[in-house]
């Protein structure tokens, strides 16, 4: 006698075509499209852009940091309303001096979705 299939309803006996269903169900989970959001962090040196972002993405402020020299990279999985969201942190360290900012500014500000700035106020 054939073993009954559970979750699709009514009760149905197993199959080789039931099977291959289910096993096509389970397998298009890992081609959902994750939607991506691209964010640019920007401010002066020693403001704690890395500590923020590095806080956001890992859960701890991090003991020790050094310095980034220029762009630095991080990213963090989160599921909101069910649905699976990528978000790409880039931080840039805005120099007067620093050519290179300005460079990256315009070549990632066109597919970036928002921008944070970090700076530090009188005490």
């Amino acid at each position: 006698m054939a073993q009954p299939i559970l979750g699709h309803g009514n009760l149905q006996p197993a199959s080789a075509a039931g099977l291959a269903s289910l096993e096509l169900d389970s397998s298009l989970d890992q081609y959902v499209q994750i939607r991506i959001f691209k964010i640019i962090v920007i401010g002066d040196s020693n403001v704690g852009k890395t500590c923020l972002t590095f806080r956001f993405c890992g859960g701890t402020f991090p003991d020790k940091t050094e310095a980034t020299i220029g762009v630095d990279f991080r990213e963090k999985t989160v599921e909101i309303e069910g649905e699976k969201i990528k978000i790409k942190l880039v931080l840039l360290e805005e120099h007067p001096s620093n050519d290179s900012f300005f460079i990256c500014l315009g070549y990632l500000m066109p597919v970036t979705h928002s921008v944070g700035i970090v700076f530090s106020g009188p005490l």
